[in-house]
């Protein structure tokens, strides 16, 4: 059986906004992220649109890799290395700082990481 990945960057901000405006209803009235995707995805293929630009087949020989950070990754670091807590915005703002500042060469490197931490804190 083949399988494909199809990806699709939503926008949270315009979708709830594009809702609220096609339900006419308040912010708050809002269903949670995941059930307004589960109902865009679905306008999607029922709407016909063509989404075979946006397919990959996966396949059992790799040709490409990727590592993926997340909030949750740098959380744990902070929460085993400094033996505290970050929110969550602060973890997206330490992801960003090692988008930013992340060396080809080596990648990003613990001592990467340790710098984006405490360059947060030298921010407070």
């Amino acid at each position: 059986m083949k399988k494909y990945r199809c990806t699709l960057l939503i926008d949270e901000n315009l979708l709830k906004q594009t809702y609220k405006e096609n339900q006419d209803t308040l912010p708050k009235e809002c269903p949670p992220f995941t059930e307004m995707i589960r109902a865009e995805l679905a306008w999607v293929l029922e709407s016909g649109i063509d989404v075979e630009d946006n397919l990959e087949e996966i396949t059992e020989n790799k040709s490409s890799i990727s590592i993926e950070w997340c909030v949750e990754d740098i959380q744990g670091i902070v929460s085993n290395e400094y033996e505290k807590s970050i929110s969550k915005e602060d973890a997206i703002i330490v992801l960003e700082y090692l988008e930013d500042n992340y060396d080809p060469t080596y990648g990003i490197t613990w001592t990467l990481i340790q710098t984006a931490i405490d360059s947060l804190k030298d921010d407070r």
